[in-house]
C-alpha cells in the first residue's frame, strides 16, 4: 500500500518519485558516512537515536550498518502510517538493534516529548516539509548538549535552483530554514557547518520517458508532465549544466547543532 497524499508533500506522485531518487542516487550512503565523521557524533556504545521524519528508515538503517560504535535505541517519528511501517521493518529486519520504538506524529505534536532519552538527533532532508514556526520550535527545544544533524539542499546546489522556478514555497522554506540556523546566537548553540556531495544517475540519458519524468519531478518539487515544453526545457538545461560523468552532482549543507544553555 503507498501513503496517502498529504498536504506537506509538493505533488501526488511525490513518494513514488523521491523512491525511485534514492535509488538512483547514493545519497543515503554519503549521508550516512558524512553523519558518522562529525565531531559530536556520540563515540561510545548503546547510542540511542532519534530520527525526525524518518520516512522509510532507509537512511537510518545505512547509520546503523555503518556505525563503529553499539546503536542500542532507535526512535523513529514521522506522520505517515504507512512510511513508518516500512522504516519499522527496515530497521527491524536486519536484528542489530534490540528497543525501536514509532511515533505516528508531525514534529510540532512530539517536541519536546521525543527527544528525551536520546543522544543523537536526525533531521535529514525535512526542513523544507516543516512550516517555518515547527522548524524554529524544533531547535529551540532540543535538549541540552544533545548534537542534531539538519540536512538540507545547498542554496546553490541543483535543487535550489530549479526550486526558485518551480517550486516557490519549499524554495521559500530552504532559505529561510538557512538563515535560521545561521542567526543562530552563538551564546546559546553551538553551529558546526559541513557539505554533502551525492551523485544521481542522469536522468536526462535515460530513454524511459516515465522514468526520466519521475526524476524531474522530485528535482524540481513539481509534476513535470504540468510544465509545459519552455518550463521543461528550462530545467533540463539547468540540470545538464551539473552533470559530471553522467551523473547529476548533489550539494546538501549539514548543520551540527548542540544547544549549550
Amino acid at each position: 500500500m503507498k501513503p496517502s497524499f498529504r498536504n506537506e508533500w509538493p505533488m501526488d506522485s511525490y513518494i513514488s518519485s523521491w523512491k525511485l531518487f534514492r535509488h538512483m542516487s547514493d545519497e543515503n550512503t554519503q549521508t550516512a558516512r558524512h553523519i558518522l565523521t562529525r565531531d559530536s557524533w556520540p563515540k561510545h556504545n548503546d547510542i540511542s537515536i532519534l530520527d525526525i521524519g524518518c520516512g522509510d528508515g532507509l537512511l537510518i538503517k545505512q547509520i546503523i550498518t555503518k556505525s563503529k560504535d553499539a546503536i542500542s535505541k532507535v526512535y523513529l517519528l514521522d506522520p505517515d502510517q504507512e512510511l513508518i511501517n516500512q522504516a519499522h521493518l527496515h530497521v527491524t529486519e536486519i536484528s542489530i538493534v534490540d528497543n525501536v520504538h514509532v511515533f505516528l506524529n508531525k514534529i510540532e505534536e512530539k517536541v519536546p516529548d521525543c527527544y528525551e532519552n536520546v543522544d543523537v538527533i536526525l533531521a535529514v532532508h525535512v526542513a523544507y516539509l516543516l512550516p517555518e514556526n515547527s522548524f524554529i520550535e524544533m531547535i529551540n527545544k532540543l535538549p541540552l548538549k544533545i548534537p542534531i544533524y539538519i540536512v538540507l539542499d545547498n542554496p546553490n546546489s541543483i535543487f535550489t535552483k530549479i526550486w526558485k522556478h518551480t517550486a516557490k514555497k519549499y524554495y521559500s522554506r530552504s532559505t529561510k530554514s538557512h538563515k535560521i540556523i545561521k542567526g543562530l546566537p552563538s551564546y546559546k548553540f553551538d553551529v558546526k557547518e559541513s557539505s554533502i556531495n551525492s551523485c544521481l544517475s542522469n536522468p536526462l540519458s535515460s530513454h524511459r520517458e516515465n522514468i526520466k519524468d519521475s526524476i524531474l519531478s522530485i528535482l524540481c518539487y513539481a509534476d513535470v508532465r504540468d510544465m509545459t515544453i519552455q518550463e521543461k526545457s528550462r530545467v533540463e538545461k539547468e540540470i545538464a549544466r551539473v552533470v559530471v560523468d553522467d551523473k547529476v552532482i548533489c550539494e546538501s549543507a549539514c548543520y551540527e547543532i548542540i544547544r549549550k544553555r
